[in-house]
């Protein structure tokens, strides 16, 4: 969504509220919180319907975000990475993402671009339908992860040393008895889509996700994510990370 059309949407929902408010006679505050509760409710809507769609990256007005993320492409390259996909995603965010897999290592890397701010993920899947996400997005640990869905946040860390602490987690969980699995590249795209998905139906199953959600990101909740993996679990993975 362009930063125009998601003004225009947001004073599209927000004006009416604040009207309708006024004219019940309720203070403002109150009205401004529904308002903003309403809009985020059909910001997550949409999001949960345009990030399913994987589209080409278009022609005109993104060269700046291509030559931010292709600035460190030879980093990458050193550390062992190859180019595996690209692709946009027309959301709230208006994201441009690359994608890379490691040549030895099972390894996924996304890089991110959403105009303003950028991130990424380094994944990597386990036996048993495990996961261990490696990023420098904060919201990553904004609501109680689902088990089998192990995180790290990390930030103001560059691409090696993001690398670095994302293989320190996997030879963590190896330690615990999980082994990483390949993603066949022919499959990236599944399991990209699958995982949005997962997220949003997370959202539609529990009718206080959206608040927990914008409460745990607007307080910085999930700060026991935001330490390695060992430092997480010093006694070892317990069974309850991995049920459900």
């Amino acid at each position: 969504m362009k930063p125009l059309t998601h003004f225009l949407f947001t004073m599209a929902v927000m004006a009416p509220v604040l009207w309708l408010g006024d004219w019940l006679g309720l203070p403002f505050f109150l009205t401004a919180a529904a308002g903003f509760i309403a809009l985020n409710y059909l910001l997550f809507a949409y999001n949960s319907r345009a990030m399913r769609v994987l589209r080409p990256i278009p022609e005109r007005g993104y060269d700046r975000r291509r030559e931010a993320l292709e600035r460190d492409e030879h980093v990458l390259f050193n550390l062992g990475f190859r180019k595996l996909d690209e692709f946009y995603l027309k959301s709230v965010s208006d994201v441009v993402v690359y994608a890379y897999e490691h040549r030895s290592e099972p390894v996924i890397l996304c890089a991110y671009h959403a105009g303003v701010k950028s991130f990424c993920d380094f994944v990597t899947k386990f036996e048993g339908d495990v996961s261990l996400l490696t990023t420098t997005a904060g919201t990553a640990g904004a609501v109680r992860r689902p088990a089998r869905r192990l995180a790290q946040i990390f930030k103001n860390l560059d691409y090696a040393q993001m690398f670095e602490e994302h293989r320190r987690g996997v030879a963590f969980l190896e330690r615990q008895g999980l082994r990483a699995s390949e993603l066949p590249a022919t499959s990236f795209r599944q399991f990209f889509v699958d995982s949005v998905q997962e997220f949003y139906d997370c959202g539609r199953r529990d009718r206080l996700f959206l608040l927990r959600f914008m409460g745990g990101f607007l307080t910085a909740a999930g700060q026991s994510y935001r330490r390695p993996l060992e430092q997480q679990y010093p006694a070892g993975l317990p069974r309850e990370a991995l049920a459900g």
